[in-house]
């Protein structure tokens, strides 16, 4: 059984009021940590060794 499945069947077990609470608490979740998810060019930044500060700028001493 997988963690979804576990997940589904545990909250099955709940009150209707309670496994809304569940659902408030994981949509809290996805939101926290979506917006902490990088870009995705800031994980090809990360990647690559560039940060996004200096990510576009022209190299510096080249005249």
């Amino acid at each position: 059984m997988n963690l979804i499945d576990e997940i589904s069947r545990q909250s099955a077990l709940l009150s209707r009021e309670n496994q809304r609470q569940v659902l408030d608490f994981v949509e809290y979740l996805v939101k926290k940590y979506a917006a902490d998810a990088p870009t995705e060019d800031e994980a090809w930044d990360q990647v690559s060794g560039r940060s996004a500060v200096t990510a576009g700028a022209p190299p510096t001493g080249s005249r």
